[in-house]
């Protein structure tokens, strides 16, 4: 028994994964070499990558075998391999080394080296800063081809912003970017780092990055109006108040940096400073003061806008007749009066309210009571003044009339507040009635010689004749018209007779 020796020749590998070039065995003893067999051990293990298939033979003396790779190789996982050949014919064996160098082809993506998935800059980051760098590698080490980098699904403000540079992978800062524009608590960006070989002999790698713009306190809290602000608060009022016009600031940075107090100035001792809350009731048409509201990050920034307290008036007063007299007013009218005559009386009158509703310029008079005055007086119902509608007879009515004049403001015309003055009219006369005499129903007789009167009489009541007048105070005086009057004797006129007093 000989011992087979192996005759190594140079190899490479096929497309099927056989090596080209043949390794070749003999054995002396020429009865064993169609027996001989050969194996592939790696470090005296049977490998699991290669196994030897039978070759073409070129004579009896000698037996060839291929190595065949059964399982791929990865360049990236082991670059050389030293394959110990076996040859035995059954009883004695014989070795060889074969060193296999794997040659690199580009089969594999690009490796992320550098790659920042989460990005963080402030908002006032200045153009041209690189904000973050990424870096790959070619996944095939022994070619190592250029990496180009593209920057995908951005937003389009996101791609009007950053920049990448293809070959460096330099994320760079190209239009700065105003966190506070997005009214966000933060400026947030996502997109993808897209690698890929330079020749595109492999599939490309993306990465998922998150790019936030941090907050810079660089707004100070603003009106969204410039004001004047105004509160109307109803006259006498005591405690808290409440706005009638809303106060919109806005701070457009966030978080401590957006935060803000206010609070409202005011000077006037009968409101608490810096609280909506009224003190004491206060009079007047305004309160000046102002509004101001401070950063509580920052207690420079402050902004200021006038406030204005605005006093509303309530119909709480009563109107008065200012020069009413304290037994009320007096005023006399002739009954020979026409119609359209005006009464001389003015009546002043006040009331404290101010407003045009229920002030003084609504004020209202009304005729109220008139007794027997109804319908012949009227008065006008914004000035006041009383005239005569109808002509009156004093001999009709008694000599002093009260009427009763009311008023009353346009808004209280419907509630309580009005006024009521009493006005004395008294009607004066005028001597425009005819006396009235009563005569006795009968008619005395006298005796011849009746006027001799006794010693010391000057007269002789013959008979009592009443006369009246109407009219006040007539003051009459009865008298015989001798002229007109006629004698009679026995029925017969008596002519040229004179009979009046001597």
């Amino acid at each position: 028994m000989v011992t087979p020796t192996c005759a190594i020749s140079r190899f490479s590998k096929n497309e099927e994964g056989i090596i080209e070039r043949q390794i070749c065995g003999s054995d002396l003893d020429k009865a064993d070499v169609p027996k001989l067999i050969c194996s592939v051990l790696i470090n005296e293990i049977q490998s699991q990558n290669f196994q030897m298939v039978p070759g073409q033979n070129s004579n009896g003396n000698e037996k060839c075998f291929k190595i065949e790779v059964f399982k791929a190789l990865d360049f990236e996982e082991q670059t050389t391999y030293l394959l110990e050949i076996v040859l035995s014919d059954g009883l004695f064996n014989a070795s060889t080394y074969v060193p296999l160098i794997v040659e690199d082809r580009p089969d594999q993506p690009p490796q992320w080296s550098r790659f920042p998935s989460i990005i963080s800059f402030p908002e006032d980051t200045q153009v041209g800063h690189v904000i973050a760098v990424f870096v790959a590698r070619d996944g095939d080490l022994g070619i190592n081809q250029p990496i180009r980098y593209e920057l995908r699904e951005a937003s389009e403000t996101g791609n009007e912003n950053i920049e990448l540079n293809p070959e460096t992978g330099d994320l760079t800062l190209v239009k700065q970017i105003d966190r506070d524009v997005n009214g966000a608590e933060s400026y947030v960006l996502e997109f993808e780092i897209f690698a890929i070989e330079d020749d595109d002999s492999s599939e490309g790698i993306t990465g998922d990055v998150l790019m936030t713009v941090t907050d810079v306190n660089d707004n100070i809290p603003t009106f969204s109006s410039p004001g004047p602000y105004a509160v109307l608060v109803p006259e006498g009022t005591v405690g808290n108040i409440i706005f009638d016009q809303f106060i919109e600031v806005a701070d457009r940075d966030f978080g401590i940096n957006g935060s803000y107090s206010a609070e409202i100035l005011l000077e006037d001792p009968e409101v608490a400073t810096g609280k909506l809350q009224i003190l004491n009731p206060f009079t007047g048409t305004a309160k000046g003061s102002q509004v101001k509201v401070t950063e509580d990050a920052d207690t420079t920034h402050v902004s200021e806008a006038d406030f204005t307290i605005m006093l509303e008036d309530i119909n709480d007063n009563y109107p008065v007749f200012v020069n009413k007299p304290p037994d009320g007013y007096k005023v006399a009218m002739s009954e020979a009066a026409e119609v359209g005559t005006e009464f001389d009386i003015d009546f002043i009158v006040e009331d404290a309210d101010v407003s045009p509703e229920f002030g003084k310029e609504s004020l209202r008079f009304e005729l109220i009571f008139a007794g027997v005055l109804e319908g012949k007086i009227n008065i006008n119902q914004i000035t006041g003044k009383m005239a005569l509608i109808q002509t009156v007879d004093r001999e009709q009515i008694l000599v002093v009339v009260n009427v009763i004049v009311s008023l009353y403001d346009m808004e209280g015309k419907n509630g309580s507040l009005s006024t009521e003055a009493t006005v004395a009219i008294t009607i004066t006369d005028v001597n425009d009635e005819q006396p009235v005499l009563t005569l006795p129903s009968t008619v005395e007789s006298l005796l011849e010689g009746f006027g001799e009167l006794p010693p010391g009489d000057n007269s002789i009541v013959v008979q009592e004749i009443f006369a009246t007048d109407p009219d006040e105070e007539p003051d009459l005086n009865m008298f015989i018209d001798w002229l007109d009057t006629k004698f009679y004797k026995n029925g017969i006129v008596l002519s040229d007779v004179d009979f009046s007093p001597q």
